[in-house]
């Protein structure tokens, strides 16, 4: 079960990641989101597994301090640090791959509004 968790957290982010790059990055194609908003969203989107997985784990240590019982798994207790940095490494390097997309996409956008009259013609 605890392997299982991991790879739905890993997996999760690395979709996401993927998922959100490729819709934000037409939006701000379009120019239907600002790059600086398109970044934002993408962040906020691509830290949700890992948010959510270190909010149900702290939940279910404190549910089992209350009740008494062996809720999480020693594995499982272990593998979260580790787990949390493999995937804020994800999030981190995608996010700066984004950025990065996102400036060369808008700057080509600019250019393809903008006539290349710039000698006065």
């Amino acid at each position: 079960m605890d392997a299982v968790i991991i790879q739905i957290v890993l997996f999760s982010t690395l979709g996401i990641c993927v998922f959100m790059f490729r819709k934000l990055l037409r939006q701000v194609e379009r120019g239907v989101r600002s790059p600086s908003g398109a970044a934002g969203v993408y962040l906020l989107c691509a830290l949700l597994p890992v948010s959510a997985h270190l909010l149900l784990f702290l939940a279910a240590v404190g549910l089992e301090e209350v009740a008494g019982a062996a809720i999480v798994s020693e594995g499982l207790g272990r593998s979260l640090i580790p787990v949390a940095a493999i995937s804020l490494a994800i999030v981190v390097l995608g996010f700066l791959s984004f950025v990065i997309a996102v400036v060369f996409t808008a700057r080509a956008a600019r250019q393809r509004i903008r006539p290349e009259s710039a000698n006065g013609d």
